[in-house]
């Protein structure tokens, strides 16, 4: 008996394990496998756009396409489409409806017999109720009572008697309804005075209510430390790669500088990669730029750690909860 207890807790023992590590495979794969992308634009008659994201090196990824046709989608599981897997299964189910067809043949063929033979009992029916006599209604209703119906005087419209009239209410006077839209006037300009009254109020509350929050210590930590991690998930989101070349010119050759200009402020984003020809003498863009990255989840999950333990940004968190509400 204690033989068979041990062997039924190793058993279960083996599963749990087995669990726990199918769990810990799936977690370091999400957080250590890197989840690339890459995006290639290009530009000369129409614009064309092509994006890939891949994950398990591959494995899984999906594939997206702009061209002057349309939007095209596709998502492969090692290598296949989706669409195929799907006609995979499809076509190991079809058999079996096939068979399943077969078999219920017969029982149709009965049902078909038995409904045809059912309409036909029922025409035979209405062939014969259309041959009985028709005025069975009118039948019952003799012709002394018909015309007794017909010599009935018809019901007239009672006049209202003098009586009547004379105890209707008076109508008001005129000054009476000048007077009364003159003070339902005044009420609305009151009404919409009041309003506008404490709309100011309540913006001269908010106003305040801000200026301390933003001027406390709490809060400018708490947005210094957002910041610092919004940039490094930039840096680490950022294309790893990318080069190309663009030909850029403006109808005006000031504004051609300006754009060259911010192009050369924003050097350390693509570090001199992408080639800018410029045009002068016509407003002009086309070119192509291929751009190539990857994320990993342990850094996204480290950011979001540090910003969710952070007393500062618990503080901001819930004087904001307690506006909305």
């Amino acid at each position: 008996m204690l033989h068979i207890l041990w062997l039924a807790l190793k058993f279960i023992g083996i599963l749990l394990a087995a669990a726990l590590a199918l769990l810990l495979l799936a977690a370091a794969l999400v957080l250590f496998c890197p989840l690339a992308y890459r995006v290639k634009v290009q530009k000369d008659a129409q614009w064309q756009v092509w994006g890939k994201a891949s994950w398990l090196f591959g494995l899984v990824s999906v594939t997206v396409c702009k061209e002057p046709s349309g939007i095209q989608k596709a998502i492969r599981i090692c290598g296949v489409r989706v669409s195929s897997w799907k006609k995979l299964f499809r076509r190991k189910r079809r058999p079996r409806k096939k068979a399943a067809s077969a078999e219920d043949a017969p029982e149709k063929k009965e049902f078909r017999e038995n409904a045809k033979a059912a309409e036909a009992s029922g025409k035979e029916k209405e062939s014969f109720s259309s041959e009985e006599p028709v005025g069975k209604e009118t039948s019952g209703i003799s012709p002394e009572e018909s015309a007794h119906k017909e010599t009935l005087p018809k019901e007239t419209k009672k006049e209202p008697s003098a009586s009547q009239a004379v105890d209707a209410p008076p109508r008001e006077s005129l000054i009476r309804r000048l007077w009364t839209r003159i003070t339902e006037k005044c009420r609305g300009i009151r009404d919409a005075f009041l309003g506008f009254i404490n709309a100011v109020r309540s913006a001269c509350k908010k106003i305040s209510l801000w200026k301390t929050f933003l001027g406390d210590t709490r809060t400018g930590a708490a947005m210094q430390l957002t910041w610092a991690q919004a940039i490094r998930l930039l840096r680490h989101a950022g294309p790893q790669k990318c080069k190309g070349h663009v030909n850029l010119g403006f109808d005006d050759p000031a504004a051609t500088g300006q754009a060259l200009a911010a192009l050369g402020a924003a050097y350390p984003l693509h570090r001199g990669r992408i080639a800018v020809n410029p045009v002068w003498d016509r407003a002009v863009l086309e070119g192509e730029v291929f751009v190539k990255g990857r994320v990993f989840g342990i850094i996204l999950l480290h950011m979001a750690g540090i910003l969710y333990f952070d007393k500062d940004v618990k503080y901001a968190v819930n004087w904001f909860r307690g506006q909305e509400s």
